[in-house]
């Protein structure tokens, strides 16, 4: 079954018939009938607008992020694959792009994407005009994650002049946000760094793996930087292992294993950004660094480890709930594990900072699925202690790469690197039935 979006450009725009019965959104200028909670009346008060062809980008992202929530992956036959078609109002700067985006979110989220866009201008209003005179060197990515905050506190070291970009869909993700910029701005003064913070949250979601929530978040970061000029790069900080993501066990492969900072998609995407017109450099400095060669090669240890204790890096925070504890980072997740193995790495790990201690005892390990990503990393060690593979290979799992062979060996690096350091953390914290799964 194919499920469909179309974003309107206006009221008075007739919905084609294929699309008179899926998701209908927009126009996004209408924010009380466009049918999306957001806030990006204030994205559009800068100096000037940003480009026609990054309000276009933005315009696609929003489509895809909301359909992506809004389309179940249980409904499908095998429970995952979608088939998703969309027609999106873009500058003609986008004419015949769609199959080089189409193959960029296919990758992305494994779905097949069918991607229409018509030739209709972005229609933005702003809340109001941005009088601050502070002009950022750079646009940085600010998740509430370690890794975006290192990536902050590496650029100020530098002494740029840094502008942080923030999204959520939930309150308090937009407040561990908030709290972590006001720290950095203490330590580096605002007039070097700035923080701006966005909402988008599709309501009735019916969908959580977000494969696609990255795409949003590059458009929005995109969309500020080009507010003020061409050329502001755009920092995306993820660490490598993270990036690279190879799935950790055969069920694993494919779209199975997220691809949000993966190599190639960041290539894919740069290309098609450049084919539309947009040539603002997309970076990820941490893209040959484990999340431990963060912490140690950081230009200000002192200031990160501070901070640690406030960034979110899990993808069930709000499991907390069920135990009677605000949200916090789970504990069990892939995330929150790589999290702790890097912690672990400057000896600051403490299993007293999560909603469970999924290492300590046997019980997550046994539990169906809170103990479904601990299983799968385990086995990963285990493959990894008792086989002679060709690491080579277990990268190329997560998809060629293409333009970015001469990579490969840094690649398999940080990828052999980041799973000696879990390895690392099951030798040094678990017990004994959660090494023991792990062949250690």
């Amino acid at each position: 079954m194919v499920d469909t979006l179309y974003m309107r450009s206006s009221l008075r725009e007739p919905i084609p018939q294929k699309y008179q019965h899926g998701i209908v959104i927009g126009p996004m200028h209408l924010k009380s009938r466009c049918g999306i909670q957001h806030t990006l009346d204030y994205l559009f008060c800068r100096p000037k607008k940003p480009s026609p062809q990054i309000q276009s980008f933005l315009n696609i992202a929003i489509s895809v992020f909301a359909v992506d929530k809004l389309v179940s992956r249980a409904d499908q036959s095998d429970s995952w694959t979608r088939e998703l078609e969309l027609s999106v109002p873009t500058s003609s700067s986008w004419t015949g792009l769609e199959w080089s985006l189409q193959k960029t979110l296919e990758f992305l989220t494994g779905d097949i994407w069918t991607l229409s866009f018509r030739d209709a201008a972005p229609r933005v209003r702003a809340r109001r005009y941005w009088e601050d005179k502070f002009v950022p060197d750079v646009v940085s990515l600010f998740s509430g994650g370690i890794d975006s905050l290192a990536g902050a506190i590496t650029l100020l070291e530098q002494k740029k002049r840094v502008l942080l970009v923030g999204h959520h869909d939930f309150g308090f993700i937009a407040g561990r946000q908030s709290e972590l910029a006001k720290d950095v701005q203490r330590e580096y003064g605002s007039e070097q760094v700035r923080f701006a913070q966005y909402q988008l949250q599709v309501p009735n979601a019916r969908e959580q793996s977000t494969r696609a929530r990255s795409i949003l978040f590059i458009a929005l970061g995109l969309a500020v930087a080009s507010s003020f000029g061409e050329i502001i790069p755009l920092f995306i900080p993820e660490n490598g292992f993270v990036g690279i993501n190879t799935p950790l066990t055969p069920s694993r492969i494919g779209s199975y294993s997220t691809r949000t900072t993966h190599p190639l998609f960041f290539d894919w995407l740069s290309e098609t950004l450049r084919k539309a017109g947009i040539v603002h450099e997309l970076v990820n400095p941490f893209r040959f660094l484990t999340k431990g060669d963060i912490f140690q090669q950081s230009p200000n240890k002192e200031f990160l480890q501070s901070a640690v204790s406030k960034t979110i890096s899990c993808a069930h925070s709000v499991a907390a709930r069920w135990v009677k504890k605000a949200p916090e980072n789970c504990g069990y997740c892939i995330p929150c594990l790589i999290r702790r193995a890097s912690l672990n790495v400057v000896e600051q790990d403490d299993p007293d900072d999560y909603t469970y201690d999924a290492i300590g005892d046997d019980a997550i390990l046994n539990y169906e699925h809170k103990g479904k990503d601990l299983r799968s990393l385990l086995i990963s060690i285990r493959r990894s202690v008792t086989s002679q593979k060709s690491w080579f290979l277990e990268v190329l799992k997560t998809g060629s790469l293409g333009s970015l062979s001469s990579e490969a060996k840094a690649l398999v690096d940080v990828y052999t690197k980041g799973l000696k350091e879990v390895e690392r953390l099951i030798k040094e914290k678990a017990c004994a039935a959660v090494r023991n799964y792990a062949g250690l």
